[in-house]
């Protein structure tokens, strides 16, 4: 997990199904105290989550695809995992138990189609499909779960039009956090937790204007 604290901000990079990422990110959210905690999911994501994991009768529902199971597996060799992500549902839980606002950071479905009907084309989706599939074969050899998840995405996104849609969303989401932390001025400070591997581009975007260090 990595953090870097910014004015109004703490944004916190986590990796998707350690079990070890959630008391380290409970721990920030305890130091921080929020008003608000953003999550890098969509609406439709947030709510399903919500409904499925945090409700006290929910009933357990996790759809997952192909290589989000081969991903899962290639991290089981640092540690447990577990499905959905562990550090995202208790994060949800902390905010619920404690009238904290939830806010989804990626656009929702039709926001998200239009932009990666803008970005990919056809020879774009081959080679991503191409990626998935020998990734499930042969897996990065990478030294850590931080490390797997980033070389695992830089396979993925490729392709040079897969890039553009990738840095488009990263754009996207820190264009949509200052505007969250502007709304939030002068009060409690914010919470975002996003995937690891976006973490160094969207730190980086947030960051540079004011001219902060990451930790």
């Amino acid at each position: 997990m990595k953090v870097v604290r910014l004015p109004g901000l703490v944004l916190v990079g986590a990796v998707r199904g350690p079990v070890s990422e959630v008391d380290p990110l409970l721990a920030e959210l305890e130091r921080a105290d929020p008003s608000k905690v953003v999550m890098q999911v969509s609406p439709e994501e947030l709510r399903g989550l919500q409904e499925h994991f945090t409700a006290p009768l929910a009933e357990p529902l996790s759809l997952l695809l192909d290589y989000e199971i081969a991903l899962a597996e290639s991290l089981s060799a640092f540690g447990e995992v577990r499905l959905p992500s562990p550090a995202y549902v208790m994060a949800m839980r902390w905010a619920k138990e404690r009238g904290r606002e939830l806010i989804a950071l990626d656009p929702d479905e039709d926001e998200y189609t239009n932009l990666f009907l803008k970005h990919m084309g056809y020879l774009s989706l081959v080679r991503r499909a191409r990626a998935e599939r020998a990734l499930k074969k042969s897996p990065p050899d990478a030294p850590d779960a931080e490390e797997l998840v980033c070389m695992w995405n830089n396979r993925i996104h490729a392709d040079r039009r897969s890039r553009n849609f990738l840095e488009e969303r990263r754009r996207l989401a820190a264009e949509k956090l200052r505007e969250i932390c502007e709304e939030e001025k002068g009060r409690k400070p914010v919470v975002a937790v996003v995937d690891f591997e976006h973490w160094s581009a969207i730190s980086s975007a947030l960051s540079e204007p004011q001219g902060q260090k990451k930790e």
